[in-house]
């Protein structure tokens, strides 16, 4: 993961209950953006 994507995103705050995380808010965050970049419109697979 490039390092200015981490200092970009570094200051979000996570509302997520510890025990409920399975992911990273970053990771979650980069799959979101790589989803948005490449024309993803919602959660299906078609």
């Amino acid at each position: 993961m490039s390092a200015s994507f981490l200092e970009h995103f570094a200051p979000l705050q996570d509302p997520r209950v510890e025990r409920n995380k399975l992911h990273a808010l970053l990771d979650i965050v980069l799959l979101v953006v790589c989803a948005a970049t490449s024309g993803a419109n919602g959660w299906g697979s078609g």
